[in-house]
């Protein structure tokens, strides 16, 4: 964002703090949620039998809008970040607008959360470990059965599977491998 678009903000408030220090941020370029989707698809493939690929990516937009396995919502709100962000922001608002109350706080709370913890049933996945695992982390399980339960806008996902297997799914263009040695280490060193 250009300087001259920067909206002042109160020095004291952690925008205006930011937003004082932003002159000296290098700038990167972000990639559109789409191609990080695109680059993700092909990072997962090999971990794909046959036509898993394509059927994945129906099932994320099948599954956009159908009922969610947490109470506070009606819809899985984390297929929405799979795809164009111009329908997130229209779901969003249909999300807010809804009865449940608790659909607004929810999306503020999934809004300003750094990480997100994703809580996996046990392996569905009948082959070797080493390669059951990779699989569930990446997409979800062999049919994508947790793929709701990944937030592709959030920088990092500490998975925990319900047979103890844990594991980090992080941005790489957000983290180099040295601060998420040290997440690792902590999230070791506390869980």
């Amino acid at each position: 964002m250009p300087s001259s678009q920067i909206v002042a903000a109160k020095p004291e408030t952690p925008e205006g703090i930011m937003m004082s220090r932003q002159e000296e941020l290098p700038i990167l370029p972000v990639v559109p949620l789409q191609d990080m989707l695109r680059r993700y698809m092909d990072f997962v493939e090999p971990f794909l039998k046959g036509q898993e690929v394509e059927e994945f990516r129906k099932e994320n937009l099948r599954l956009l809008c159908s009922k969610a396995t947490v109470s506070h919502s009606k819809r899985k709100l984390q297929h929405l970040l799979s795809v164009d962000i111009s329908y997130t922001r229209h779901c969003r608002v249909i999300f807010r607008g809804t009865a449940d109350s608790q659909n607004a706080a929810s999306l503020e709370a999934i809004k300003m959360a750094a990480l997100v913890v994703c809580l996996d049933g046990g392996l569905a996945d009948a082959g070797p470990y080493e390669v059951a695992w990779p699989r569930q982390v990446c997409k979800g399980g062999p049919n994508a059965e947790y793929g709701a339960n990944r937030w592709w806008d959030k920088p990092v996902q500490v998975i925990v599977g319900e047979d103890g297997g844990s594991a980090l799914l992080y941005d790489h263009t957000a983290f180099d491998g040295t601060v998420m040695a040290r997440v690792t280490n902590h999230c070791y060193d506390y869980a």
